[in-house]
């Protein structure tokens, strides 16, 4: 088990790192040597990219969600089957659509990790993209230093997404359920 220290150099100021093993000395590392003005710029940048490439996945995503939403629409109006099977036919269509949005826009993450090499060489990226969009987090494949902050967007764009998916599925699930209700039919004689 590794065990993070930080040793302080009194006459310069500067914390280094240092990784503790079992039966070595603790090893100060040397200090990174980033000026204020470069580690700004670099945080701008990583906030660029990982914002353009999150508005990508929000614009594919809306296209995805009126695609489904509109389905639904024209599938309460035209549907034959017994409400339970039209309710699992409209559930599963809707779901198998978010999905392969969910996705794509794995992919669209994974490409541009390839593109600002983002990654250590020989790291499969689509699993890289996958465990960062999902939050899954196992910390196998970390990002290169400069460009770190973009795991954590990747994130953050997969946890709005993935609550945009399950708040449509939801209403989906709701005006299907409702559509079907014997109390619906009643109120459409009305």
């Amino acid at each position: 088990m590794a065990v993070i220290g930080a040793s302080r150099d009194c006459c310069a100021s500067v914390f280094a790192v240092s990784v503790y093993q079992p039966g070595r000395e603790l090893a100060p590392m040397p200090p990174l040597s980033v000026q204020p003005h470069q580690a700004s710029t670099a945080m701008l940048r990583q906030f660029l990219v990982g914002f353009t490439l999150s508005i990508c996945n929000i614009v594919i995503h809306a296209l995805m969600m009126s695609a489904v939403v509109r389905v639904a629409q024209i599938a309460a109006v035209t549907h034959k089957l017994p409400p339970r099977w039209h309710l699992v036919t409209v559930m599963v269509a809707a779901v198998s659509v978010l999905m392969a949005a969910h996705g794509s826009e794995v992919i669209i993450w994974s490409l541009a990790y390839r593109i600002i090499d983002i990654a250590p060489d020989g790291a499969d990226l689509v699993y890289f993209a996958f465990v960062n969009y999902t939050t899954l987090g196992y910390g196998d494949v970390v990002p290169v230093e400069r460009w770190r902050l973009i795991g954590p967007i990747t994130a953050m764009n997969g946890v709005l997404l993935f609550g945009w998916s399950t708040a449509v599925i939801f209403e989906v699930l709701r005006r299907t359920v409702t559509r079907g209700s014997p109390t619906a039919a009643v109120e459409k004689t009305q």
